[in-house]
């Protein structure tokens, strides 16, 4: 009897052995991926730049915030970022770099801060 509880218990946890080493399989991302990210990013930094003067925030501000949030989620996820601005009379430019292993999205942002006035 004893001998037959063994087995039994082994099987369990053999079966929940391999149900969680399935479980642990990292599953590739689409190749798309990194282009939503990237037009996600480049949206965000647009709003953000524009909301914040909309709102008479400082805009270095808002974007350094938003630079340290995206960089911190996209680097967790592979992913490395590279994102440059200034401002200077009355335009932001904005440079972004997105890449994955030899794939990359480069993008230049030019805000007009004029129309919002």
């Amino acid at each position: 009897m004893k001998g037959q509880i063994f087995i039994v218990v082994s099987l369990f946890v053999a079966i929940a052995l391999f149900a969680l080493a399935m479980n642990m399989q990292v599953i590739p991302e689409p190749q798309d991926y990194l282009q939503n990210h990237f037009i996600n990013l480049r949206t965000e930094l647009t709003e953000t730049a524009s909301y914040a003067v909309l709102d008479s925030e400082d805009v270095s501000a808002a974007l350094d915030e938003y630079i340290l949030f995206s960089n911190t989620v996209l680097s967790a996820k592979g992913y490395t970022q590279t994102i440059y601005y200034t401002e200077d009379s009355g335009l932001i430019t904005i440079d972004i770099y997105l890449g994955k292993g030899d794939e990359y999205y480069k993008d230049k942002i030019i805000i007009d801060t004029g129309v919002y006035i």
